[in-house]
This record gives C-alpha cells, sequence and structure tokens, in this order.
C-alpha cells in the first residue's frame, strides 16, 4: 500500500509525522463516523451506568449516524470515570449495548458534585500512554494494573510539572487530573506550535509519535474527514504523554528520529504483516492484530461494511 509520509515536525520533546493515503486507500462509508465526544455532546449518543466496573451501556439515538469509540476515551461521570478499553463501532438507532470498560477513578463510587450518577459526560480526553492502551487492545490488563498505571501516570506527570496534578474534587481521578492547568497550558503550547499541521496537509489521515527523540507509535484513519474530527483530541493525547517524559530529555536526542521515507517504509511493511483476528463485538466491530520485531498493529473493521478497514493503531516497540 503506498503512503505519504511529512516530517518529523518538532516542538520540544514532541515529534509528529504526518500520513497520507492515497485516496484509492480510502473509503466514503468512513467519512460518516462521529467521534464520542461530539456525539454526547450533541447528545446522539447516551453512555449508561451500569453498576459494573468493566461494563457499560452505551446508545446511539441517531437515525442514520454510526459513531466510533475509541479505546483511550474517557467518560466522566457516573459512580466512577471510566475509560472504554477497546475501539467499539456504534450504529444508528443501536439500542443499547454493552461497552468495555476500566475504572481511571480508583476511590469514587457515588455522585460527585452536580455531575449525574447514572450516567456520562465525554471528556474530550484519552488515556496518553500508549503502550497502556495497546496492552487494553490486546487484553493483557485488569482493573488492579489499570489502577496502578493510573497513578504510575499522575506521579509522572506531576514530577515533570513541579505541582501535584491530582484534583481537590478527586484525587483519584486520571480525568481530572488532565485538567490541571500546567497541563492545559502544555497542550495550548503544543496546539500553538503544531496544530496547524493538518490544515497545512488537507490529504492527512494520520500522525505518527515520537517522543524525546523515539518513535511510540500513531494512529492511520481511513478517511481525511474522520482524522480531520480527531486530530485535535490526538494531538491533545500527545502533548499529555510528552510531559511525562520532559524530565528524561535533552536535545541531543533529537538526532535519532528517522528520516520520513524510513518510516513510509515500515508503515508499509506494518500493513502487510500478517493479519488475524483478535477481537469481534457484535453488531459490527472486528479488531484484527499484526506483529513484527518492532511493531504491534492493530485494525478496527467495519464488519457492517464488508470488513472495510477505519482505523488502525500501531505500537511501536522499543528496543
Amino acid at each position: 500500500m503506498p503512503i505519504q509520509v511529512d516530517g518529523p515536525y518538532t516542538h520540544s520533546n514532541l515529534s509528529l509525522y504526518l500520513l497520507t493515503l492515497p485516496e484509492t486507500e480510502t473509503f466514503t462509508g468512513s467519512q460518516y463516523f462521529l467521534p464520542l465526544d461530539r456525539a454526547i455532546r450533541e447528545q446522539s449518543v447516551v453512555v449508561h451506568e451500569t453498576g459494573e466496573v468493566g461494563r457499560l451501556e452505551v446508545e446511539n439515538l441517531s437515525p442514520d449516524v454510526d459513531v466510533l469509540i475509541q479505546d483511550g476515551d474517557i467518560v466522566r461521570g457516573g459512580r466512577q470515570d471510566r475509560v472504554v478499553r477497546i475501539d467499539f463501532i456504534l450504529p444508528a438507532k443501536s439500542g443499547r449495548l454493552p461497552l468495555p470498560t476500566f475504572c481511571v477513578e480508583k476511590r469514587r463510587w457515588g455522585k460527585r458534585g452536580a455531575e449525574a450518577d447514572h450516567m456520562f459526560s465525554g471528556s474530550g480526553k484519552v488515556l496518553s500512554a500508549r503502550s497502556v492502551r495497546a496492552s487494553m487492545r490486546y487484553g493483557q490488563a485488569n482493573q488492579g494494573w489499570m489502577w496502578d498505571e493510573v497513578s504510575k501516570l499522575q506521579a509522572k506527570l506531576s514530577s515533570s510539572v513541579g505541582e501535584n496534578i491530582a484534583a481537590c474534587a478527586s484525587p483519584s481521578s486520571m480525568d481530572l487530573s488532565l485538567d490541571h492547568q500546567a497541563l492545559a497550558r502544555r497542550r495550548q503550547e503544543i496546539r500553538q506550535k503544531l496544530g496547524g499541521l493538518r490544515q497545512d496537509h488537507p490529504r492527512a489521515t494520520g500522525l505518527l509519535v515520537a517522543i524525546n527523540g523515539r518513535m511510540t507509535g500513531g494512529d492511520l484513519y481511513f478517511s481525511g474527514e474522520l482524522f480531520a474530527q480527531l486530530w485535535e483530541r490526538l494531538l491533545d493525547a500527545a502533548a499529555n504523554e510528552s510531559v511525562g517524559e520532559l524530565l528524561q530529555f535533552t536535545k541531543p536526542q533529537l538526532d535519532r528520529l528517522p528520516p520520513a521515507p524510513q518510516l513510509a517504509d515500515l508503515v508499509r511493511q506494518s500493513l502487510q504483516l500478517e493479519e488475524r483476528q483478535l477481537h469481534d463485538l457484535p453488531p459490527r466491530t472486528r479488531i484484527t492484530f499484526r506483529h513484527g520485531q518492532a511493531q504491534r498493529v492493530f485494525t478496527t473493521r467495519d464488519a457492517g461494511r464488508a470488513g472495510e478497514p477505519v482505523r488502525t493503531a500501531i505500537e511501536f516497540l522499543q528496543a
């Protein structure tokens, strides 16, 4: 599969590469997905509390628009904030369907302030650690492990910004921690420096991320329109992840960033690896897995559209 890679574009310890698929490799169906956060804001999707930590129920009220829910999406409220474990295609007029989740707020089980405890709002945030999201996709995570990872991430971010990012309203909430003003300033700084990249590359369909000169992973979408909707979400997640590694950053690390043609070859090789079934989530979500020496590759396919690919997530394995 031919693919164009542009970059790197760097600010501080964060470097981005833009991915562009040829039009012959994109699909019209994936243009019509709404991201979860937008669908919640528009009140076309309701995320229901079930009283089970590992399972919520989600309902698409729209008569004609499907929703793409992605691993790492955080929903706020209910009895505890949750993170989505795995990509899920939510069809229009879906009825209530189960959604696998983990808790990312250890010490609450009840109403918080004025928030509803029977349903959730979209936070617009993502659990930023790519290795954690890959473990969730691959089925290697459990709830105790997730709480440990959240605590480690909060501690790492606090050390990097020199302030305790835990929120008084709920110190164990990963979502509220990401609201801390020091992290918000960093996200705004990254948006100012790198936010115009998608406009400069209007045909782009994905991005790869490097932190401290090391490739961490990326996301490739099979629709430029869908990528455009998700651009700020992806940029903010990369900004948050980069904060956690700032204390280890030195400028010479940037010398090891790979050139764009090398990455284009690696992405092409990744998409040519043998693909096997990993998850099948009715009614329409099918997730496949590829494994190479340098990467793990997860592709979300739409079983309702003959297995058409919607998103491919790449995790680069560090030597």
